[in-house]
């Protein structure tokens, strides 16, 4: 027993004088070291300025309503002569197809019977004016003869303007050329975006047959939803994407901004332009577009 508690002190007392040896030697250590001349600097954890702030947003490439041009007849026929394709381009007033109806034959013969009379009744209304005038006809008379004239003028005038739409030629039917066909063309250029015609079709009339696009003012609409308007302006710089093509950025600007709230999706629609110096050859009407609206910019 007594054995057992001397080794036990002795350890007990070796421990403590084997750790201040140690701490001993440290400090000696420590102060043998050079001093360090580095400062410590503290940093505040702090967000660092950006570029820009922005809105990121989605939309489509599109075309004013003015440069889509949907292409529909007057008159009812069959199909003629269509040689046309989806994305082929065409200038304006160049041929697009034509339409056959015996009915566009009596039409041009109502315009030359019309024309005829009128110009009877033309010269029977100034030879009754005349005579009125030196009081030899009766006014009645006069009075009867002029309500006809009127009347064939407004006939003859109306279904001149009525040729006019189908697009025949007034010179070429009064020197006796009549068609059983008219020629629809190209009210302006651009692309053919839809064709909802074929060749033998019966196309009534106001039926939609063709759908042409210009493409040379394209630009970007955009959707946002409207706890985002308060931040957009008129003239704040766009970066926009089109997946389809490539990671590439390209460069917008606001133009408009509409103040109707779409009461389902709460949304409302950016119209933006795109810049001068983008190449848009290879942009279409429709496809999808990823943006970013910068509304913060140092």
């Amino acid at each position: 027993m007594r054995t057992f508690l001397n080794i036990t002190f002795g350890l007990f007392v070796l421990f403590p004088m084997g750790c201040s040896h140690e701490n001993t030697a440290k400090v000696e250590e420590a102060n043998n070291q050079p001093a360090d001349t580095r400062v410590e600097v503290k940093t505040e954890s702090t967000r660092l300025p950006t570029k820009s702030d922005g809105i990121e947003v989605r939309g489509y490439i599109e075309v004013p309503p003015e440069n889509r041009e949907i292409i529909s007849t007057y008159y009812g026929g069959y199909v003629k002569s269509l040689q046309l394709l989806k994305g082929q381009e065409v200038k304006k007033g160049q041929f697009l197809f034509s339409l056959v109806n015996p009915a566009f034959l009596e039409i041009q013969q109502e315009y030359i019977s019309a024309k005829e009379s009128f110009q009877f009744l033309e010269l029977d209304y100034k030879r009754q004016k005349e005579l009125a005038s030196e009081n030899i006809a009766s006014g009645k008379s006069f009075s009867k003869v002029g309500a006809e004239f009127r009347s064939a003028q407004s006939r003859y005038l109306a279904l001149k303007e009525q040729l006019k739409l189908m697009n025949i030629n007034i010179k070429q039917l009064e020197n006796g050329e009549y068609k059983s066909y008219i020629s629809i063309y190209a009210p302006m250029g651009g692309m053919i975006s839809m064709v909802d015609i074929n060749a033998g079709q019966y196309l009534d009339e106001k039926q939609r047959a063709l759908e042409i696009i210009n493409t040379d003012h394209l630009h970007i609409e955009l959707e946002v939803f409207e706890r985002d308007i308060s931040k957009i302006s008129k003239g704040q710089t766009i970066t926009f994407s089109v997946p389809e093509l490539s990671d590439k950025k390209y460069e917008a600007s606001v133009y408009l901004i509409n103040t109707m709230i779409d009461s389902k999706k709460r949304t409302t629609s950016i119209h933006a332009h795109i810049n001068d110096l983008v190449d848009t050859r290879y942009f279409v009407p429709g496809m999808f577009v990823e943006a970013n609206i910068v509304t913060n910019q140092d």
